[in-house]
């Protein structure tokens, strides 16, 4: 037997002193090396074993890796939907699939994120009702809007307008600032429309123009017009009346998310 050869095995020297090749290239790997990740031998198919080699099951399916790490992951194939399932921790509350429908045209959809200066989060909040959300097309500008000033710009707090100063006779001039349901001022800059009214809520169609000083800009409200105005930073608006004569009227706010308040009468002498 010790001079027996098994086909295609081709010894280096008759007593194995100096190892043994196969077809001519010289084995360096250990026994224990060769029965651990270059065997079969105590893998299951379907499932990841460890220290052992993959083998795929009678579905080509494989499961219980831990860590992978791939250029590029392909999920199905052409002519053949494929998705991509990430699940919670917990079993039991769900997952999150990613999908892709039939493009007009054979192109690819990117999801691109820009560069970032340091860790991101991006949380995508619960529509609510909802069950669906359309994204809308079009180019996403960058804004310097602080997440307060976004909210006062729309927000459905304001629940009045207060009067901070009494008008003198005459030309003269009076504060306001809005409140919430508190009655607290609610503070940060808000832009929103505003009209002239006879009664509350009612635009006027006979009263003398209504000087707006938004932020150190002067804008005339013409009777049965409608103007932009904006508060400062700590949610004041500067109103300049200019009646001539003596009348009674209101001023009605119009808030982006399409409320409407009306302030106080406004009596001028």
């Amino acid at each position: 037997m010790a001079n027996s050869k098994p086909v295609g095995v081709f010894f280096e020297d008759p007593d194995l002193k100096t190892g043994w090749a196969i077809e001519g290239t010289a084995v360096t790997a250990t026994a224990a090396q060769l029965n651990s990740a270059g065997s079969t031998s105590g893998a299951t198919a379907g499932t990841v074993t460890a220290s052992k080699a993959v083998v795929v099951d009678s579905n080509k399916d494989i499961a219980a890796f831990r860590n992978v790490g791939l250029v590029n992951l392909d999920a199905g194939s052409s002519g053949v939907a494929g998705s991509v399932d990430i699940f919670p921790t917990t079993a039991s509350k769900g997952k999150v699939a990613i999908t892709a429908a039939d493009n007009t045209g054979n192109t690819t959809t990117a999801f691109t994120f820009g560069t970032m200066a340091a860790a991101r989060t991006i949380t995508v909040p619960d529509p609510g009702a909802a069950a669906n959300v359309l994204l809308t097309t079009g180019t996403a500008t960058a804004t310097s809007a602080t997440t307060a000033e976004i909210t006062n710009a729309a927000s459905d707090a304001v629940a009045s307008v207060s009067q901070v100063s009494t008008p003198a006779s005459g030309s003269n001039g009076t504060q306001f600032t809005f409140l919430n349901a508190a009655g607290s001022a609610v503070t940060g800059v808000r832009t929103m429309m505003a009209y002239i009214s006879t009664s509350a809520g009612v635009q006027a169609s006979a009263v003398d123009g209504l000087a707006v000083l938004t932020n150190g800009g002067l804008t005339e409200l013409v009777t049965g017009k409608v103007a932009l105005v904006t508060t400062t930073a700590a949610g004041l608006l500067g109103v300049t009346l200019t009646e001539s004569s003596a009348s009674g009227y209101y001023l009605s706010f119009v808030l982006p998310s399409g409320k409407v308040i009306t302030s106080d009468v406004l009596t001028v002498n």
